[in-house]
């Protein structure tokens, strides 16, 4: 159970998740966004989506990402890439469960 006396606020989980965009983007070479109106704001955390700028501007399918799997930023501040297998809210209802959205597969981002 998160102990809410440690939990971040919006603003740094936002912040984690653009570090990680950023990451993602350098691997890519894509210029990729953080997609704020599509936030999830669950009790575990956030969830962040991202897309590419060059797809936010023109809006054509063939400039779409791909698998760019959702961001889950917990609470405590750890990261985890989730996965484009499953809708959000079952790796949420895992996180809740197991304390890993992949129900107990190791996914912490940067350690």
């Amino acid at each position: 159970m998160t102990d809410l006396r440690k939990c971040i606020d919006a603003h740094s989980a936002r912040a984690l998740a653009r570090h990680q965009i950023a990451g993602l983007a350098v691997d890519s070479g894509l210029d990729l966004v953080l997609c704020s109106d599509r936030t999830i704001d669950a009790d575990i955390g956030w969830v962040f989506f991202y897309e590419s700028r060059q797809y936010l501007d023109s809006r054509d399918e063939r400039d779409r990402l791909m698998g760019n799997a959702p961001i889950l930023v917990c609470c405590s501040g750890d990261v985890h890439l989730l996965g484009t297998t499953m809708p959000v809210e079952e790796y949420i209802e895992n996180f809740r469960v197991s304390g890993d959205p992949y129900g107990g597969i190791a996914t912490e981002l940067g350690t």
